[in-house]
């Protein structure tokens, strides 16, 4: 099962958004593991983790595609909630647009590597 932390306010590439521009409890960082099986000759299983897979995402109110990054291109991302540091990541960010000129809500999709 993936591991879910929550945040209120992000720095993306050193621009902050703070708390009161999030739709509220939208913010989430989802850690979860790339596993593999294997059997090995004398009929043991062996279970690895090749890798950790960090996905995070959240909603604002308000038009932020200047924050989006080029195709597989990441910037640093902090994820905090109040004060705190969630983590502290390189990340790809995407954002997709939803809503009306008078209330748009940005969706942000931030995937990276969970080093």
């Amino acid at each position: 099962m993936a591991a879910t932390l929550r945040f209120d306010n992000i720095d993306v590439g050193g621009t902050a958004v703070a708390a009161a521009n999030f739709v509220s409890g939208s913010g989430r960082i989802t850690l979860a593991g790339d596993d593999v099986t294997t059997t090995t000759a004398d009929g043991r299983i062996q279970n690895d983790r090749r890798a950790l897979n960090l996905r995070g995402e959240c909603s604002l109110y308000g038009d932020y595609t200047a924050l989006e990054t080029d195709n597989g291109l990441g910037v640093t991302c902090q994820f905090l909630r109040g004060t705190n540091v969630i983590k502290t990541a390189t990340m790809a960010v995407s954002v997709a647009m939803a809503g009306d000129v008078a209330d748009q809500i940005s969706r942000l999709t931030f995937i990276g590597d969970a080093s």
